[in-house]
């Protein structure tokens, strides 16, 4: 459903631009000395932009998409070494392993901006807390050590979300993107094909749907974790939710 919205937008846009044309064109009868040979310029120009818009957020795109996984691994691997160094050191590991479990569903609520950037930088430092605590009541350094190398790469992914969370990918390349869109359609309405009949409106119906369909497509995969939005190119969190129900599940 989410993934139609994008190509329903565009069909909409462009039957509008289809309707405006025959309004100016047809019925008030404006013809100008525009060209497709004067506005191929522009859409030439308008193309080298889109492209590289779109070159830049699929790259951020693309390296957003591992960051749950890794996440959800390095939390698993932290429960693994916490039981493991109790296990040793005769400790009870249940209350961290909780709270190792229930920050699987504290990235997820602060994705979905039920919890501040503050509130989640909060619970990473209480788990780091918590395993200075172990430490220093005797617990396997071997072990340990190990899971704040692990609790490391959390903090990292987190903040690395946080990162593609709070920017944007060049936002003067969106405002030059969004101008050259425009008066590419601009340009659609008044235009002279050279041709008659259904030609004309092939061409303008094509164009207007590839620009548009490409400038909400760039605009969604620029943020992967807005799910603020119904997007279409939101990262899978799943990996996230199944860790959490496995943890919870080992007590």
């Amino acid at each position: 459903m989410r993934r139609l919205r994008i190509l329903i937008t565009s069909l909409a846009v462009t039957a509008a631009v289809l309707v405006a044309r025959w309004l100016v064109r047809d019925v008030i009868g404006l013809h100008t000395d525009v060209t497709w040979d004067d506005m191929q310029v522009v859409v030439t120009g308008n193309s080298v932009i889109v492209g590289l818009m779109m070159f830049g957020v699929m790259a951020e795109y693309g390296a957003a998409q591992p960051l749950p996984v890794q996440i959800a691994t390095a939390i698993s691997t932290l429960d693994r070494l916490v039981r493991n160094a109790a296990a040793i050191s005769g400790f009870d590991p249940v209350p961290f392993c909780r709270s190792a479990a229930a920050l699987t569903g504290h990235v997820e609520d602060w994705l979905y901006n039920r919890e501040s950037d503050a509130e989640i930088s909060a619970v990473v430092d209480e788990l780091r807390a918590q395993l200075v605590d172990l430490q220093r009541a005797g617990a396997s350094d071997l072990y340990l050590g190990r899971a704040h190398m692990e609790l490391g790469v959390v903090d990292a992914g987190v903040d690395r979300m946080m990162n593609l969370r709070n920017s944007q990918y060049v936002s003067g390349g969106y405002m030059l993107m969004y101008v050259l869109t425009a008066i590419v359609v601009v340009l659609l309405l008044v235009v002279d094909f050279g041709r008659t009949g259904l030609a004309q409106w092939l061409m303008t119906g094509a164009l207007t749907m590839i620009y548009v369909y490409l400038v909400l497509l760039v605009r969604d995969l620029d943020n992967p974790f807005s799910y603020r939005r119904s997007g279409s190119a939101e990262v899978d969190l799943s990996p996230l939710r199944m860790l959490g129900e496995e943890l919870r599940s080992r007590g």
